[in-house]
């Protein structure tokens, strides 16, 4: 396929909300600044906005609409942490998230502390002090430190701490027309595309008949932690993701191990047996009708596949899981179960238990064994947790009753919820219609204070 430039502009100015930022300073879990942004910026325009304890960012336009479209663009990045402090002052880190440890010395970073920025530098052995072997080798991360002009262990921990996070100091700016550097387009940039659609979309006299849910997704670095749970929260339809790619026009790349992607060529519309066709055919379709240079990226490097998107859709088990999750409500107790979904922001299950309570259990017609009606519960609890983790982690130790809107005789019910692991495990035998063993029963209801 035959791709145009993207045209260079004139006296280009990138938008405010983009530079904004790539200026914040947004590590993996130290993503404070990067939210405030986007709070600043996208919060107005939603119909609904949350933040939960992992750090997303979750705008909702139109919450009534369907189907979910979930937008989702990470906002945090590569960073380093202080692990270290010797007597001499100088400071040591590991990584946070995935660095190329060849270029990380000789930079200068900014660390973020309790009393606010503090400047330094990182360095290693002079070249001029290493033999011919040393010369060649990688530096390991602890043979780089960083100085911060202290003299003592004292003086440097006096304006840092163990456990402050650092970034690099190299801010935004434009090289040449549109090609810019900086820091970070790692993901701010992907965070920025799925903020200011759901802002345009907004402000549109045509009124989307979707739900439309834009996602600044955190700790993306450290193991694609809040798509994951933002995935759950928002239990979309479709789902887009907006991250980087990688340019393969530059001088050392070979095009038949990565592929042919070139700066300026448009953006990458990923294709590969982690995307959904049809979504790919819809996204071209619309390039081609609106004259947006595109190109085709496959997204996927043999059995590793790249960005958020593998988080995003669900296996088939667990879609069979929370549909034996719902009926498992249905058939229990009335009033047990509307206490702990009065509080939930599910309004397909509110509309579930609508229909449902009262009706005879659902056993029969799953081929499920008998149970007690305390393992019905559970069963209810666990199908809570798995449908809206969100709840769950916006829950801490003094309010989890509350944020399940449980009555607190139920605090046991809610710790279950929280523990899940242990009865995670027997709950897909009940997908084979296995029963659960007495031994677990026993053991259930014994960590959890039930009445044997």
């Amino acid at each position: 396929m035959t791709v145009h430039s993207i045209p260079q502009m004139a006296h280009y100015i990138p938008p405010a909300f983009l530079t904004e930022l790539l200026h914040a300073r947004s590590p993996s879990g130290y993503e404070s600044e990067a939210q405030a942004v986007f709070d600043r910026h996208v919060k107005p325009a939603a119909d609904t906005y949350m933040a939960d304890a992992l750090g997303n960012r979750i705008a909702t336009l139109n919450p009534a609409g369907d189907p979910t479209l979930m937008l989702a663009g990470h906002m945090d990045e590569l960073g380093l942490i202080i692990t270290y402090v010797n007597k001499d002052g100088f400071v040591y880190f590991d990584t946070i998230g995935g660095h190329d440890r060849t270029v990380i010395s000789g930079r200068r970073v900014v660390i973020q502390t309790a009393g606010g920025p503090v400047k330094g530098v990182t360095g290693k052995r002079a070249i001029h002090l290493m033999d011919e072997a040393d010369r060649k080798k990688v530096p390991e991360i602890h043979e780089i430190w960083i100085d911060i002009g202290a003299r003592s262990k004292k003086e440097a921990l006096a304006r840092v701490s163990i456990g402050d996070a650092a970034t690099y100091d190299h801010e935004f700016e434009l090289i040449h027309g549109t090609i810019g550097t900086a820091r970070a387009f790692d993901n701010k940039v992907g965070a920025y595309i799925v903020g200011e659609t759901l802002v345009r979309l907004s402000r549109d006299a045509r009124k989307p008949a979707a739900r439309v849910v834009s996602v600044a997704t955190s700790q993306e670095e450290i193991g694609v932690r809040g798509a994951t749970i933002s995935g759950y929260t928002v239990d979309p339809q479709v789902a887009l993701v907006v991250d980087v790619g990688h340019a393969t026009d530059h001088p050392d790349c070979d095009n038949r191990k990565y592929g042919e992607t070139r700066l300026g060529g448009g953006p990458i519309i990923c294709r590969g047996p982690n995307i959904n066709h049809k979504v790919f055919e819809r996204l071209v379709k619309a390039a081609a009708k609106l004259k947006i240079p595109y190109q085709v990226g496959h997204g996927y490097i043999g059995r590793r596949q790249l960005f958020d998107v593998p988080v995003l859709p669900r296996q088939e088990g667990d879609r069979r899981c929370r549909a034996l999750g719902r009926d498992q409500i249905a058939a229990a107790p009335a009033q047990r179960v509307v206490g702990v979904v009065t509080d939930l922001a599910a309004s397909d299950i509110r509309q579930l238990l609508v229909e449902q309570l009262g009706q005879p259990a659902q056993d029969a017609a799953l081929g499920l064994p008998a149970k007690t009606e305390q393992d019905e519960v559970l069963l209810g609890q666990y199908s809570v947790h798995n449908l809206r983790n969100d709840r769950i982690l916006k829950a801490d130790n003094a309010g989890e009753d509350l944020l399940l809107g449980l009555e607190p005789c139920d605090q046991v019910l809610a710790q279950l919820v929280f523990d899940a692991a242990l009865f995670h495990a027997r709950f897909v035998e009940f997908l084979a219609g296995f029963e659960l063993t007495q031994s677990l029963r026993k053991t259930v209801r014994r960590r959890h204070r039930f009445a044997p």
